[in-house]
C-alpha cells in the first residue's frame, strides 16, 4: 500500500511541477529568430520571426520599435496660385526610426485610442506623441510622413499578422513575422508583446534585436562620420579607378574587332 502512495505522490508532483513550469512560461517568454543580425556588403534585408507564450484568451500585438529620432520634411504649396514649390518645413520629434507592428486583429476592435496611445501602440500613438495637436501642420501632414516611412519599409503594419498555435487551457504560442530592410540603422531594437482583454492591454514581455555592421562597413561608416574629407578623397579615387578599369575593358573589347 505504501508503494502505491509513493507512486501517486510522484505523479502528483510531476503534474504540479509541469503546471508551475507552464505558468512561468505565461509571463511572456519571447523567442526571436534571428536576434543578432550583421549587415555586410550584400545585406538586402531579412525576415525576423517573433514567437511568444501568451494566455489562452485575448488579442496580441507584437511590435518592433527603434530609437527615437526627429525627421524634417519639406512642405509643398502653390506659389502665386500657379507653381508648386517648397514653402516650409515640418519636423516630427520623438518618432521611432523603425516601427513595425503586427496584431491578431484590428487595433480599433481591441481597445480605444486612449488605451492604445498610453501603451504607444499604432500610428495614431506616434502622431499624438510627435505633434502639437490637430491644428498643427505636423498633425495634418502626418499621413504623408507614414507613407514616406512605409515606402522605405521602415514602418509597416499587419492587423492579421499574429497567428496562434498549441492552444490549451493554460496558454498558446503567438507568432509574427516582420521584415527589416537593407537601410535599417545599426543598433538595438526593442521587441514588445502585448496582451489585450476586454479593452484593456498590458505589456506581456519584451526583448531586443541587435543589428551590427561588419568590420569593413563599420570602418567606412566611421570614415564618413568622423573624417569626411578623407572619405571624400577615397570615394573619388575609387570612382576614378573603377572608371579606368571599365574603360580598359571596353577599350580592349573595341580593339579586338
Amino acid at each position: 500500500m505504501r508503494k502505491y502512495i509513493y507512486i501517486l505522490s510522484a505523479v502528483l508532483f510531476v503534474v504540479a511541477f509541469s503546471a508551475v513550469s507552464w505558468s512561468l512560461q505565461q509571463t511572456g517568454e519571447i523567442t526571436i529568430d534571428p536576434a543578432n543580425i550583421e549587415i555586410g556588403w550584400f545585406y538586402n534585408g531579412t525576415k525576423v520571426n517573433v514567437r511568444a507564450i501568451v494566455p489562452a484568451d485575448g488579442d496580441v500585438v507584437v511590435q518592433v520599435v527603434g530609437d527615437m529620432d526627429h525627421v524634417t520634411l519639406k512642405k509643398k504649396g502653390k506659389v502665386a496660385g500657379v507653381l508648386w514649390m517648397n514653402v516650409g518645413e515640418v519636423t516630427y520629434t520623438n518618432v521611432p526610426d523603425i516601427y513595425l507592428y503586427r496584431s491578431s486583429r484590428s487595433l480599433s476592435k481591441m481597445a480605444d485610442s486612449e488605451t492604445l496611445n498610453s501603451l504607444m501602440i499604432g500610428y495614431d500613438a506616434i502622431r499624438q506623441q510627435s505633434t502639437d495637436g490637430p491644428e498643427s501642420d505636423e498633425w495634418k501632414l502626418f499621413d504623408h510622413f507614414i507613407k514616406l516611412k512605409t515606402k522605405e519599409a521602415l514602418y509597416s503594419s499587419d492587423e492579421r499578422g499574429v497567428h496562434f498555435s498549441s492552444t490549451d487551457r493554460a496558454g498558446r504560442q503567438a507568432a509574427a513575422e516582420s521584415f527589416l530592410p537593407a537601410k535599417v540603422p545599426g543598433g538595438k531594437y526593442k521587441v514588445e508583446v502585448f496582451i489585450f482583454r476586454n479593452g484593456r492591454g498590458e505589456l506581456l514581455g519584451s526583448d531586443e534585436i541587435q543589428i551590427t555592421f561588419s568590420s569593413y562597413l563599420s570602418f567606412i561608416k566611421s570614415l564618413d562620420e568622423n573624417h569626411g574629407l578623407l572619405y571624400g578623397i577615397l570615394a573619388v579615387l575609387v570612382a576614378l579607378v573603377a572608371g579606368g578599369v571599365i574603360g580598359l575593358i571596353f577599350g580592349a573589347g573595341k580593339g579586338g574587332h
